[in-house]
């Protein structure tokens, strides 16, 4: 997993920018990337605590937290491609400029190096178009981009909580107790998930919904549409009578087996 943060507003604390960071860390420690509505942006290899003592990284906050509108970040948790700065998010593709938490599936023969860059790539195709750039792609994620004259957040079957300050400033983060941890107390805190897009108009200084996202992949899903308990037998073989928790029970060294298969990277 990795983790996004960021802000949007006149107001931006680069404290709380700091503090965000620091926290999503926990997410993923092999690099750390920041853009903002210049277009311009930072990222570097490693573990983001020594970036953020980078003048570059301090220089590139300070800077956009008194001349710009936005402010998004990424730590990354290395699974697609190796821990080098070129891999590290944000991705640049034509106008679109972003980064990605979650997997997307990439052909083996992909000319891309990290299965986020997918993601920026097609949106450049399609002219933003979100609805059609992902529409044959199959995965899970937290997105934030920007088209050059508005940044976007979305995810789909994945989460980015998002909330406001007494100033008018959003704050987001992958992880609901980082943000409230770093940015303190806020208003109209919301969960985005399953498709859920919102969009800042940097120009207007204007927030809105945007049509959720929704996946070709969605119906393919078992347990997503109601069934009966005799459907849901014959769809999962594993499927019993337990409380959700023994269930789960059963897989408790589900990490271990998996760490076979863990980055050899990393």
């Amino acid at each position: 997993m990795c983790g996004i943060f960021g802000a949007i507003g006149d107001h931006i604390n680069p404290g709380i920018i700091r503090a965000l960071a620091i926290a999503n860390r926990a997410r993923g420690k092999d690099s750390l990337g920041l853009f903002s509505n210049t277009g311009k942006f930072v990222k570097s290899a490693g573990d983001p605590m020594d970036s953020l003592g980078n003048g570059a990284f301090d220089e590139f906050i300070e800077k956009t937290c008194c001349k710009g509108w936005f402010l998004a970040g990424h730590t990354r948790y290395a699974t697609h491609g190796t821990i080098t700065s070129r891999n590290a998010h944000p991705f640049r593709y034509g106008r679109i400029i972003g980064c990605h938490n979650g997997i997307v599936d990439i052909p083996l023969d992909s000319p891309y190096k990290v299965d986020s860059e997918i993601l920026f790539d097609r949106l450049n195709q399609h002219n933003g178009d979100y609805q059609a750039a992902f529409a044959d792609l199959d995965g899970y994620w937290a997105l934030a981009w920007f088209d050059g004259e508005s940044f976007y957040l979305q995810a789909h079957d994945n989460e980015v909580w998002i909330g406001r300050d007494k100033s008018g400033t959003w704050y987001y983060s992958s992880d609901c107790n980082h943000l409230v941890a770093a940015a303190g107390k806020l208003d109209c805190v919301e969960c985005l998930s399953w498709g859920r897009t919102i969009r800042f108009d940097v120009k207007c200084r204007k927030y809105e919904s945007c049509p959720d996202f929704v996946s070709a992949f969605y119906d393919d899903w078992t347990g997503w549409k109601e069934e009966t308990e005799e459907e849901a037998r014959a769809a999962n073989p594993y499927y019993d009578d337990f409380e959700e928790e023994d269930r789960w029970a059963r897989f408790a060294d589900f990490d271990a087996y998996t760490k076979q298969y863990d980055n050899p990277e990393r």
